[in-house]
């Protein structure tokens, strides 16, 4: 490959690896790949499997919607997931390349599909250059970031999220008075007599529990919403985008998977749940503090259940408490 064609990849190449953003790098991603086969188009899906239909392909600039495509393309977006291996429409006006970007576990979380003119062979080696060296990278990062026992993103990746999400929610907050529509949640979920599994069966099929909790969480809560183990028994989740109701809902419909699931050996598993609102004024302490004290009411009259800060607090069954810093304010 010539010199002059190599120096803009490895450009593209540093600017994408100084990123550490998913979103970011995802959306870099896709410029650096337009960059190296212009004219053309690269579109990224994100996918979920657990459609009535089989696979969801959703495109990362509107994800609240199905892509429809033409069923040629929708058969080979299918395939390279089925396969996890690129796959390649070619016409006599261009060449269609769909590449499966892999997570964690090996499981195909998205898809990018370049569309171009240039010849066949050039598209298809600049492209698996720059996606192998991606895909190695996110795997670096993946490693960091994750807990290493479940996938999920572990609790020193929490504080950095959590920067991002009060400042989009404190810049949507100014501009449209805390849009409800735009709002997010933090739940935090304890598996209830978890010590108990531990005590009676081992950690081993303790440990199985916590993988099947996590998979649960994965399946049942979208895409865009942030699932973390903070350690132990407990996770985290902040659902974004919405309001009361559907937050409600959804970590309703969590509660209830996890109690009608049958876990190996163990058999019924309950979680108690407890969630606020994130406002544009909160600091990430008493977000936390909120959702816990949420979550100890729940633990403490009965279990099983899944309890808001809010409703808690208008109900006269807490009092309310803020922090501000490493003050408490009664």
């Amino acid at each position: 490959m010539p010199t002059d064609d190599i120096n803009p990849i490895l450009e593209s190449l540093i600017k994408l690896t100084s990123l550490r953003d998913q979103h970011s790098l995802e959306l870099c991603l896709a410029q650096v790949l337009f960059e190296q086969i212009a004219p053309g188009a690269v579109r990224l899906y994100r996918v979920r499997q657990d459609g009535e239909d089989g696979a969801q392909f959703t495109a990362v600039e509107n994800a609240q919607e199905t892509v429809e495509t033409s069923p040629r393309m929708l058969d080979a977006m299918r395939e390279c997931l089925q396969r996890a291996e690129s796959t390649v429409v070619a016409t006599d006006a261009a060449t269609t390349l769909v590449y499966p970007l892999t997570g964690t576990n090996n499981d195909v979380m998205a898809l990018i599909v370049i569309e171009s003119s240039v010849n066949r062979a050039h598209l298809q080696y600049s492209a698996g250059l720059v996606l192998k060296i991606y895909q190695n990278f996110i795997a670096l990062i993946n490693d960091n970031q994750m807990d290493a026992l479940t996938s999920l993103l572990n609790r020193k990746t929490f504080e950095v999220r959590m920067e991002k999400i009060l400042a989009e929610t404190q810049f949507y907050g100014q501009r449209e008075g805390e849009d409800i529509q735009r709002s997010s949640f933090l739940a935090i979920f304890d598996i209830d007599h978890f010590k108990r599994i531990n005590d009676r069966f081992g950690h081993l099929v303790g440990d199985e529990v916590l993988l099947l909790f996590a998979s649960l969480m994965t399946r049942m809560f979208r895409n865009n919403d942030l699932l973390f183990r903070f350690g132990g028994e407990e996770f985290v989740c902040v659902i974004r985008n919405a309001d009361l109701k559907i937050a409600e809902n959804a970590i309703n419909r969590f509660r209830e998977s996890v109690q009608n699931h049958n876990f190996p050996q163990v058999g019924q598993v309950t979680v108690s749940i407890g969630f606020t609102r994130i406002r544009p004024t909160d600091l990430s302490p008493s977000i936390i503090d909120r959702a816990d004290e949420a979550l100890y009411y729940a633990k403490n009259n009965g279990r099983n259940q899944v309890c808001c800060y809010e409703a808690l607090l208008a109900e006269g069954k807490l009092t309310s408490r803020e922090i501000a810093g490493d003050i408490e304010l009664f």
